[in-house]
């Protein structure tokens, strides 16, 4: 069997994934010195030949963001190697990537990088069998073979350390195997051992375990569901109809949460089926408590339903026309959460690449927040407050409708097709220049909406966009006499967000620095606060947790709704300074050391918490599923939801298949990884299939992490009541009762040990009457206990069938998924093992007597 390894956080890719950057003696990626003969004609030749390797094989569309993970084609390694970009510059598309910060590597050099390649199924199950195996130092060996080298030897050869790291990243699956074992090699003075190779080897190996089998992908809906959602929800009320087909209501069987399904008919779609294709992916990219979640999607013959949040609210827009109505002003702090969620959502949408193109007050709905603050109803200076209901409590935004989103493509952005609402957009939309800053004036029209309940112009699309391109060029000054109500620094950002001229106007991130949108801002720092601190506690010992734990948790955040989190939704905000809805793990440690935690720790905390392992920062889901404490026993029928939800056959134990159905689709090492948990928590590894996982240790376990590395809560001392306080009556009943419990478990414990042995000295009377299995008489449903705690390991039978009729005594309900079955066969168990150390040749007396 494997040694089990203990848990410990995933590695830093960028720090881990073998890149040259920031290693000793690295090779830095140069061009060759000047003076060679015929520099450029070599060059140019390398390029055209790495070129057409690279060409052979098709490469997809990927986003090209901040943060992104690529490959990058190494002119002086002749290798790829992983990268990571640091910037991206929409005008020119230059990206500076972290192997070559000083460059920018221009649009027509673009063909060096790639989406970043992560190793196949097949890799990692040959990496996973040969450390389970222990086979690591003989694999290293044939790889030093089959270069005609023995162990004894060592590598001088720059060429053979080429083909060993080709031989090792093929084998792995990961890249940058040859970078680092050249920096070894100049290291140790042009030589490279067997012991050096082994040990980078290792390295490697455990790395592409950590990635592919303890990293822990969200469940998203990358796969439509065959059918119709019929089965697991209940249709409720019809909430909107539109073109292609209606949004209904309805409510989840098993969860009883609400949930809104777009249906959509084929027949209506058409040609824009590509939009739809493209709407779904996008939600699938985005991952922010204010723009709309895609749980799942089903698929049938004629229709396509989108699974979402339901915002009982309604749309923003409605809500703007009943505030006209009542001819009283918008709260200007309820303005000012709206501006700051929208532009934070909008933000977040910018930083995946994509640009919505179709921001307005009908795309923006409501959900009810779980907090609310009273300071909404008092007026302002001189201010009437509009007395609607909405507008007393504390909005949450979501962004909805991204069908006509599209891909930002940086230095190459200006031959689209004006899309969009012709009332919201930019005038350079109109020109086919579509760029993240026309969100930007979308969301400015918004805010003037919310301020004088109409547009900034009175413009009217007539279906002719050489009027409109006219109407814009002429330059045509916003109605601002409709906004000289607002506040001066409400009226400063409509101004910086409405500017016509694309390159003066401001970003989506540089507005959530405006002072209007800061009135949002709480006055105290919640880090600063007593339920703060306990949360980013808890944030910190995150690496305390393992790959189970926080499978569970991740599970729980994904189904939670975001407008029921205002402490996590308050930290999260806090910590995110760039407002992109990414936390960067360098932004993490520096708010974690600043909270008083040693910078090793934060580390530590920052790397756990990015469960996916595929990118560099932690989105809003991970950053959720750190937070959650599975030991809150309010999550307990969360926890037991998924438990039974895994247990396909409904014995009331989980297989290492259930195990591994509980895993997203996504995930591609499964296997590896259900049987990585299910050591976690059984101690053996589950080859046959034999073993089984019941409800007890599921839960057990999972309270168990929820205490790892947070402090003990203090015990609270109760103080004993006055001795005269206490009835006579009731201390001779409770001395009585002590005396009646003494009697019956020395007595349960003679049947215990008698019946253990095969004797009935009961006949016919028996409490406790077995037949040939040695299984208890008590009908069918004791019988399947019975067999249950068997199969779990509580091998006596007549132990068992106390403590089952005990439970039936303590008049438990559901038993299998009672505590105190559990703890009761612990305790019997324990006095058993007890008795038999004590007097172990009585106890080999008692075997010997025939049944």
């Amino acid at each position: 069997m494997a040694e089990v390894r203990s848990p410990t956080p995933v590695p830093n890719l960028r720090q881990c994934y073998l890149q040259a950057q920031g290693q000793p003696n690295a090779p830095r990626e140069e061009p060759h010195a000047r003076h060679e003969p015929c520099y450029h004609a070599h060059k140019l030749k390398q390029q055209m030949l790495a070129k057409q390797a690279i060409s052979a094989y098709p490469m997809e569309p990927f986003r090209k963001v901040k943060g992104q993970w690529v490959d990058y084609w190494s002119e002086f390694h002749r290798c790829w190697i992983p990268a990571s970009i640091l910037d991206v510059d929409p005008e020119s598309g230059g990206i500076i990537l972290d192997v070559k910060p000083g460059t920018a590597l221009r649009l027509h050099d673009q063909w060096k990088i790639r989406p970043r390649r992560m190793p196949t199924p097949e890799q990692v199950s040959a990496v996973h069998s040969m450390l389970a195996n222990v086979e690591l130092e003989m694999q290293a060996e044939r790889f030093f073979s089959e270069i005609g080298r023995t162990k004894t030897e060592s590598i001088q050869s720059p060429d053979e350390v080429t083909v060993l790291g080709e031989k090792v990243d093929s084998f792995v699956g990961l890249l940058g195997g040859q970078v680092h074992l050249k920096v070894k090699m100049q290291a140790q003075g042009g030589t490279l051992s067997f012991d050096d190779f082994r040990m980078i080897f290792s390295d490697i190996a455990h790395l592409q375990q950590d990635m592919s089998v303890q990293a822990l992908q969200k469940d998203v809906a990358e796969t439509a569901i065959p059918g119709t959602p019929d089965s697991r929800y209940q249709i409720c009320e019809t909430l909107g109809k539109g073109t292609y087909g209606e949004v209904v209501k309805a409510k989840d069987k098993q969860t009883r949460q609400t949930r809104a399904i777009k249906i959509i008919n084929k027949d209506k779609v058409h040609g824009d089926m590509a939009f739809l294709k493209q709407e779904i992916q996008n939600l699938i990219q985005l991952d922010h408590p204010h723009v709309l979640k895609l749980l799942e999607f089903y698929n049938s013959e004629d229709r396509i339903f989108l699974v979402t949040d339901h915002c009982s609210r309604g749309e923003l827009h409605k809500h703007i026309c009943d505030a006209k109505g009542s001819r009283k002003p918008i709260p200007q702090v309820w303005i000012a959460h709206v501006m700051q969620q929208l532009l934070s959502a909008v933000t977040h949408i910018h930083a995946n690449g994509i640009i919505h193109l179709d921001i307005k007050s009908q795309n923006i709905m409501l959900m009810p927040a779980l907090e609310t603050k009273m300071r909404f109803v008092q007026a302002e200076p001189n201010e009437a407050v509009c007395s609607i209901d909405i507008f007393k409590e504390l909005p949450h935004i979501i962004v909805i409708d991204l069908g006509v989103a599209t891909l930002f493509q940086p230095g190459n952005f200006k031959r689209g097709n004006p899309m969009g609402t012709p009332s919201t957009m930019a005038p350079e939309v109109w020109r086919g220049e579509i760029t993240p800053k026309a969100d930007v004036f979308s969301c400015g029209c918004v805010l003037f909406e919310l301020f004088s309940f109409q547009t900034p112009w009175d413009f009217k699309y007539r279906g002719n966009k050489q009027e409109a391109r006219n109407f814009w060029e002429a330059r045509p000054r916003p109605h601002w006499e409709r906004v000289q109500h607002a506040p001066p620094d409400a009226q400063s950002l409509m101004s910086l967000m409405l500017e016509q001229e694309r390159p003066r106007r401001m970003s989506a991130a540089e507005g959530l620095k405006e002072p209007f949108v800061n009135r949002a801002s709480d006055g105290i720092p919640v880090t600063q606060m007593e339920k703060g601190l306990k949360l980013i506690n808890r944030l910190v010992t995150t690496c305390e947790r393992d790959a189970f734990y926080k499978l569970i948790c991740l599970k729980i955040a994904q189904d939670w709704p975001p407008n029921e989190m205002p402490s996590f939704k308050s930290v999260f905000k806090e910590f995110d300074d760039e407002g992109t809805g990414l936390l960067q793990e360098s932004v993490l440690v520096r708010k974690f050391v600043n909270c008083g935690y040693e910078e090793q720790q934060a580390k530590r905390a920052a790397t756990a918490m990015n469960l996916s392992q595929n990118k560099n920062a932690v989105d809003w889901t991970e950053f959720v599923a750190a937070c959650i404490d599975l030991g809150n026993p309010k999550l307990e029928p969360s926890i037991h939801l998924i438990f039974h939800n895994a247990d396909r056959d409904h014995d009331g134990l989980l297989s290492m298949e259930d195990v591994q159905s509980l895993l997203p689709e996504a995930h591609r090492n499964a296997k590896e990884a259900a049987q990585a948990i299910f050591i976690q928590i059984t101690g053996r590894a589950s080859e046959t299939g034999g073993e089984r996982m019941d409800w007890h240790s599921f839960v057990s376990y999972l309270r168990r992490q929820a205490r790892a590395g947070m402090p003990e809560e203090p015990v609270i001392e109760v103080m004993p009541e006055p001795e005269n306080s206490v009835d006579v009556k009731v201390q001779n009943q409770d001395i009585l009762r002590n005396v009646t419990d003494a009697i019956r478990a020395t007595a349960a414990e003679a049947i215990s040990t008698l019946s253990s042995v095969g004797q009935n000295w009961f006949g016919g009377k028996a409490d406790f009457n077995f037949d040939g299995r040695g299984y208890a008489a008590q009908g069918s449903q004791d019988d399947q206990v019975l067999r249950h705690l068997l199969e779990m390991g509580y091998e006596e039978h007549a132990v068992n069938a106390k403590v089952l009729k005990w439970c039936r005594q303590q008049s438990c309900t559901a038993i299998q998924l009672d505590d105190r079955l559990y703890a009761e066969l612990d305790r019997q168990y324990a006095h058993l093992r007890a008795r038999r150390a004590a007097s172990p040749r009585r106890v080999l007396q008692a075997q010997a007597v025939p049944a």
